[in-house]
């Protein structure tokens, strides 16, 4: 038979037992405080947390999910709350009945919709968060990152690459994206078919392959000045081999392409070819040779011709001032002293008729002689002539038959209008240095 506890034992025994009750207590106090704090700080994320059970009832929700989808969530179906839907969601299995399942982690991106009717990325991270005694899963919990700036982005990335593509391919001028060796990363199709190689063909070869010996040193000390980092854009005009063999010209814009940091990415080359351009131009050069050459041609030849005409005008004002010349001094001065002899009517008729008709033959060439001659009369012509032969004015009225007073007044007249009035000018020396 047991020993009976004595009363001293007894009370010991409930020291005991109310030392542990209070180390119970104070351990339960310690349990939920922990998870006040753990609910707290779960709360507080930014993530949008929330627990699912095997029914996909949501059980519980941090704030940041209850902000997005409405305080009334607990108790619903997340795929109800989540996408809107009566159904769980298809055509995949839910990723928060495979965790019930394998007990795995799942990550995933999905699409939902917030109480605003926004759309919203969500990357989805499901794992067991609660299991019972007998150790099978009661509740999943799920963490969801909001990634709508970054979808949106990566849309926004690919609607540009699109365009881009769009452009590159379509282009009429030949793009070329090249790497820092000079091999062609990207080939659009208007540059193969200008330079009839195929994208596979271009990318396996250097673009010193199929530019001109003559150009590809200047090609390169282009590449080299954007390489570093002198330039970020340069051109030049330069030529290409076809594959056929035949040379092209072409205008060649190459950009050099940085990252934030300013380290080289890549050269973009813009190819349009000008060799039709390349032909005219040359054929206006030839062109412009051959007028600049008949121009001087031409000018030589008008020159010559103006030389011979000049020539022929000397020689027909010679001719006309020789006939005009011999006219007055040979011929008008005796028609007039026959004119003041006794003749009879009828041969004075015959005189007047004749030196109107001298008059009128020469009239057309007198009067573009006139400057010359002065205007001299026939008499002051004859008695010119005689002065510039060296005649005294004795000889010269004996010789006409004159008084000297007479000559004396036709000397002042031929001085007068000759403008040598009033001047020491010797009359002979002028007369003979005109061609009167």
């Amino acid at each position: 038979m047991p020993k009976k506890p004595t009363y001293e034992e007894l009370k010991q025994r409930v020291k005991e037992l109310e030392k542990e009750a209070l180390a119970r207590e104070r351990a339960v106090e310690t349990l939920l405080e922990s998870e006040e704090q753990l609910g707290a700080m779960l709360g507080s994320i930014g993530d949008h947390m929330s627990m699912m059970d095997k029914d996909l009832n949501i059980i519980w929700a941090n704030e940041t999910a209850r902000k997005i989808f409405g305080n009334e969530i607990i108790g619903k179906k997340c795929y109800e709350v989540y996408h809107g839907r009566k159904e769980p969601c298809e055509p995949y299995p839910c990723l928060t009945l495979q965790a019930f399942e394998d007990g795995k982690v799942h990550e995933h991106d999905t699409q939902v919709i917030g109480q605003d009717g926004k759309e919203i990325y969500f990357h989805c991270t499901t794992n067991i968060s609660l299991k019972n005694d007998e150790g099978n899963p009661t509740a999943v919990i799920e963490i969801s990152r909001d990634i709508t700036e970054q979808k949106q982005a990566e849309k926004a990335l690919r609607e540009s690459e699109g365009r881009f593509r769009t452009i590159f391919e379509n282009s009429p001028i030949g793009i070329d994206i090249v790497d820092k060796e000079g091999r062609p990363l990207y080939v659009n199709i208007a540059l193969q078919e200008m330079l009839g190689y195929s994208e596979d063909e271009l990318r396996s070869m250097a673009f010193t392959e199929y530019t001109h010996p003559d150009d590809v040193e200047d090609s390169l000390k282009l590449v080299r000045s954007l390489l570093d980092g002198k330039s970020d854009y340069l051109d030049m005009e330069k030529r290409y081999y076809q594959k056929d063999g035949k040379l092209i010209w072409a205008h060649t814009t190459i950009s050099a392409v940085r990252d934030a940091d300013g380290e080289f990415q890549y050269f973009i080359a813009m190819v349009q070819e000008t060799t039709e351009r390349k032909r005219s131009e040359e054929a206006l050069k030839e062109k412009d040779r051959e007028l600049r050459q008949q121009a001087r041609h031409l000018e030589e030849v008008n020159t010559a011709l103006k030389v011979l005409i000049q020539h022929r005008n000397e020689e027909r004002e010679k001719l006309e001032e020789s006939i005009l010349m011999n006219l007055r001094k040979l011929v008008l001065p005796y028609m007039e002293k026959m004119d003041k002899d006794r003749i009879g009517a009828e041969n004075r008729t015959y005189l007047s008729i004749i030196k109107s008709n001298l008059e009128n033959l020469v009239s057309p060439f007198a009067n573009r002689l006139s400057s010359k001659a002065m205007n001299l009369t026939p008499t002051e012509i004859q008695i010119a002539d005689l002065v510039k032969q060296g005649q005294t004015s004795k000889e010269i009225a004996s010789m006409l038959s004159v008084s000297p007073n007479a000559v004396m007044f036709h000397r002042k007249n031929i001085r007068k209008k000759l403008g040598l009035a009033n001047k020491k000018t010797n009359l002979r020396s002028h007369l003979q240095s005109l061609s009167i």
